[in-house]
C-alpha cells in the first residue's frame, strides 16, 4: 500500500484547493482498509472519495488522510440475481456494465452523476427508480475501523432519505457559551438508538438545553462532533438536518397571527390536511 507524506492535496479533489498533507495513505483493498482501521477509528481522519468535493485550507491538514484514488472497483456477478461492487464505483460504469452483460433492470442508473457510493447515501434516483430498491446488502466501514453487513431490513429509506437506525451519537463534545468562563458540556458522550426515547435529568445549569440546542445547530461544539446516521452534522445542510428534527422549546413563541399560520410555520407548502394532522 503506498503513502505519502507533504504531497498537495489539491491533487486529490475534485475542486483543487488545499495545502499540503502530513500522512495520505492510498489503500488499494478491503485488506489494506483493515490494517488502517485504528487509524480509521481516529476521529480527526478524513477519508477522501476518487473526487471529493472538500476544500482544505492553504495550511494543508495536519491529521491522516486516506485516498481512494487507487482503490479497486470490481464489478463481479454473484449469480444471475446478484451482483457484487464497491462503493467507489461510478454509477455509469455499473450501469454500462449490466447492460454488456444483458442484465436488465439497472438502466436508470446511467441517470445518476457519481459514485455508486454515493447514490446509496442519499437513496439517488432517476427516471421513476431508486437505487435502494436493487440492494441486497452492504458491507460498511464504521467509524471504529470495523466492517459490518446491513441487510436491506436494517435500512430505511425514502426518496434521497437514508436511516440505519442510528440516530444521534455525541463523540467526546464540549462546549463553551462565548461569555463563559466555564464549559456548559465538558467531554460529552451519548449513543441515543433510533425508535428509543432518552430523557435528560439534571438541575438548572446542568447543560440540558445546551445539548438539544446543538442538534439543529443554533451552536457548533468547540470540540468533539455530533453524528445523526454516522453522519457529521456539520457535514450537512442546515435545511437537510433541520427538516428531520421536531422540536419544542421551554420558550414558546407565538406569533401575531392566526392559529393555523403558526402550525403551518415550518412548512409554508402545508395543505389544511397536514395543519389537522399535526394538531
Amino acid at each position: 500500500m503506498k503513502s505519502e507524506k507533504s504531497v498537495s492535496l489539491k491533487n486529490y479533489t475534485t475542486i483543487r484547493i488545499g495545502g499540503k498533507s502530513s500522512n495520505i495513505y492510498f489503500p488499494e483493498s478491503i485488506d489494506d482498509l483493515l490494517s488502517l482501521r485504528k487509524i480509521i477509528a481516529l476521529k480527526k481522519t478524513i477519508i477522501l472519495g476518487k473526487g471529493s468535493n472538500i476544500a482544505f485550507k492553504d495550511s494543508g491538514y495536519d491529521d491522516n488522510i486516506l485516498s481512494l484514488k487507487y482503490f479497486t472497483k470490481p464489478i463481479k456477478l454473484i449469480n444471475k440475481n446478484s451482483i457484487m461492487t464497491m462503493g467507489s464505483t461510478s454509477c455509469a460504469r455499473f450501469s454500462k456494465h449490466c447492460n454488456k452483460n444483458q442484465i436488465p433492470g439497472f438502466e436508470f442508473i446511467h441517470g445518476i452523476p457519481g459514485s455508486i457510493g454515493g447514490a446509496l447515501a442519499m437513496n439517488a434516483g432517476a427516471f421513476g427508480d431508486e437505487i435502494w430498491n436493487h440492494v441486497m446488502s452492504v458491507d460498511c466501514i464504521l467509524n471504529n475501523g470495523q466492517i459490518k453487513t446491513f441487510e436491506r431490513d436494517d435500512i430505511r429509506t425514502s426518496y434521497r432519505y437514508v436511516e440505519n437506525g442510528d440516530i444521534k451519537i455525541f463523540l467526546n463534545v464540549s462546549f463553551k457559551y462565548e461569555n463563559s468562563n466555564d464549559k456548559a458540556i465538558n467531554d460529552i458522550n451519548l449513543d441515543i438508538r433510533g425508535g428509543s426515547m432518552a430523557a435528560f435529568v439534571g438541575h438548572s445549569g446542568a447543560g440540558k438545553s445546551t445539548i438539544i440546542n446543538l442538534l439543529p445547530r443554533f451552536y457548533d461544539p468547540q470540540e468533539g462532533s455530533i453524528e445523526i446516521d454516522n453522519q457529521n452534522i456539520c457535514n450537512v445542510s442546515l435545511r437537510s438536518l433541520r427538516e428531520n428534527l421536531s422540536m419544542v422549546s421551554q420558550d414558546v413563541i407565538l406569533f401575531d397571527d392566526s392559529i393555523k399560520n403558526n402550525i403551518a410555520y415550518a412548512k409554508e407548502s402545508a395543505s389544511n390536511e397536514d395543519i389537522i394532522n399535526a394538531c
